[in-house]
């Protein structure tokens, strides 16, 4: 390699102090815990603003998902299209964060995906959707597109959030906020199921 580039190679005599300045450095390293995420104001505010964005993005995410089976239609072609727009919406994340940037990436996607599920909260309210089966069906797929790019993107964005040496712990809390939401999701779907309305209504 030192040929290629065209530099003469490196001697073992820097090697070592290379060596022995990194082992130093190793010896001598602060250390940290999660306290340091409460203590620290910077940290403290990037901490909140990145337990707002997995939660959303992973209630939203799999709120979603888990609601397909309320949707009108045959359940297998119904959850091969979630796992299509997943794949696709994930990809497309690559693109627009190496154009937009992280931030307004994951303001894009997550805007994105809200315009849907508003649209579809309306004709809900308005109409009847048992009535617009094909609406339902593509309003919901067109958020789960979105919310597939914003979640990428927020990984994203958390890595380059916190600094090197707490990088882990904060992409680690901000895994827990996801994990959270993802446990509250299977009963909020559970609340929009037609059964469950139905039972409480006679009751």
């Amino acid at each position: 390699m030192a040929k290629l580039n065209s530099r003469p190679p490196v001697g073992l005599e820097v090697v070592k102090k290379i060596c022995e300045k990194e082992s130093l450095s190793a010896n001598t390293k602060a250390r940290f815990s999660f306290l340091d995420f409460v203590r620290d104001k910077t940290l403290r505010k990037t901490s909140i603003y990145n337990m707002a964005i997995w939660f959303a993005w992973s209630l939203t995410y799999y709120g979603i998902s888990f609601n397909i089976k309320n949707v009108k239609g045959d359940i297998y072609f119904n959850v091969f299209l979630m796992g299509l727009v997943n794949a696709l919406g994930q990809r497309a994340a690559l693109l627009i964060n190496d154009s937009m940037g992280r931030r307004k990436a994951l303001f894009a996607s997550m805007s994105f995906c809200a315009l849907f599920l508003v649209i579809l909260a309306i004709c809900e309210i308005i109409l009847d959707h048992e009535d617009i089966p094909i609406a339902v069906l593509s309003l919901c797929l067109l958020g789960q597109f979105g919310m597939a790019s914003a979640r990428s993107a927020a990984r994203l964005l958390s890595g380059e959030s916190f600094p090197t040496a707490v990088r882990t712990m904060g992409m680690g809390i901000g895994g827990i906020t996801a994990n959270i939401a993802g446990i509250m999701t299977p009963q909020l779907a559970y609340l929009g199921s037609s059964k469950f309305i139905s039972h409480n209504y006679h009751h």
